[in-house]
């Protein structure tokens, strides 16, 4: 098999990508929002439209794309054009053969030409060698920070096999409607107790702050973005524009930003983006003005209103520096690593300075909506 990757012609190859996603994705979403997302990925972008390759075989044509799409970063008082890994797709048979190294070296290639100086990715455990093979460094594995917000069932879990260790001859007694009442009313006292703490948080700590749930954000976040840069070593910029195109605008998952405002100045000071699926709270993304003054308060405010919402529990996915770990499990988040791993390839263009930070864990703060769409 010869492989070859050609650079997507919009106009006269839409429909291949289209079904090439469509077929290989992981998203079921795409299939009735394939279309929008063109647009939403081509021509709407504030950083610029994908750019995308496609792998042509000499027996069976066309059989695979990837893409980079453009974003800024900020690094020191430089600002920098990245590139960031998505839509990689090969159909099945030729996923073990050279097509996918083929794209990615044709990526790298184009994204030098560009003076990209930084290409960055979240790639799945199989293509992770893929990447190692053409140069990509592993930055860091990421993690899942999970909160529950319903205390039964966990309950249930832990109790079960602590009596059958320890008092086996009791074990007997805790199936069906036994344990069932001995982890409702466990589990409503520890949600109770752990509400309480979320509300002294909120208005304990958050005294001046007031809350609130929207679908799109303004020039408020513009101003925030302006104060609160600095933060780590490599930023993505968290402007209105970014925020609205990449959560606001997407096509196939209903972003929500939970936000905290100052009641004596308006200011936006932090926001938590998310979405929620079979009652699962999954955040995108998470930026505070201050960690130590704006983020306890705003992590209980967030718990207590999904708890207040009957979800059943909060995920984090977070790659980066470690100081976020300790806030989190104060407000009772438990990491777990996610066999996934931030990947970084440092080009030409790049400030001397970025080729040692971008290979440092410490230098990034990434979350699930900057790592993958």
């Amino acid at each position: 098999m010869a492989y070859v990757a050609q650079p997507l012609d919009l106009d006269t190859q839409r429909d291949v990508l289209t079904a090439l996603w469509e077929e290989n994705l992981s998203d079921p979403g795409i299939a009735t929002a394939k279309e929008r997302r063109v647009t939403w990925l081509y021509g709407e972008n504030p950083a610029g439209p994908s750019r995308t390759f496609l792998v042509n075989d000499d027996k069976d044509g066309l059989i695979g794309c990837a893409s980079a799409y453009p974003r800024r970063v900020v690094f020191g008082a430089h600002e920098v054009r990245a590139g960031v890994l998505s839509d990689f797709a090969v159909k099945r048979a030729h996923r073990a053969a050279g097509a996918a190294v083929t794209v990615q070296r044709t990526i790298a290639q184009a994204a030098k030409e560009e003076s990209t100086a930084l290409l960055y990715g979240y790639p799945n455990k199989a293509s992770t060698p893929i990447f190692k093979r053409i140069g990509y460094k592993v930055v860091g594995e990421a993690s899942d920070y999970i909160k529950p917000l319903r205390a039964g069932a966990y309950l249930e879990r832990l109790i079960k096999p602590q009596v059958e260790r320890r008092a086996p001859a009791l074990a007997p007694y805790l199936e069906g409607p036994a344990l069932e009442s001995i982890t409702a009313v466990g589990g409503v006292l520890a949600d109770l107790a752990v509400g309480a703490a979320e509300r002294v948080a909120r208005y304990g700590l958050g005294f001046d702050l007031l809350f609130e749930d929207s679908s799109r954000v303004d020039a408020r976040y513009d101003a925030l973005w302006e104060r609160a840069r600095g933060q780590v070593a490599i930023e993505q910029p968290r402007d209105a524009a970014y925020l609205n195109w990449r959560y606001a605008d997407f096509t196939t998952a209903r972003y929500r930003f939970f936000s905290a405002a100052s009641r004596s100045s308006g200011q936006v000071v932090g926001f938590v983006v998310y979405t929620v699926q079979d009652g699962w709270v999954n955040v995108a993304d998470l930026f505070v003005e201050s960690s130590v003054v704006h983020q306890d308060p705003l992590l209980a405010a967030f718990a207590s209103a999904m708890r207040g919402e009957g979800h059943k529990a909060i995920c984090i996915a977070h790659v980066g520096t470690k100081a976020l770990a300790p806030r989190l499990e104060r407000h009772g988040f438990v990491a777990r690593p996610n066999g996934r791993f931030l990947m970084a390839q440092v080009l030409d263009a790049a400030p001397s300075e970025l080729r040692t930070a971008a290979l440092d864990i410490e230098s990034w703060s990434m979350f699930d909506g900057e790592l993958d769409i």
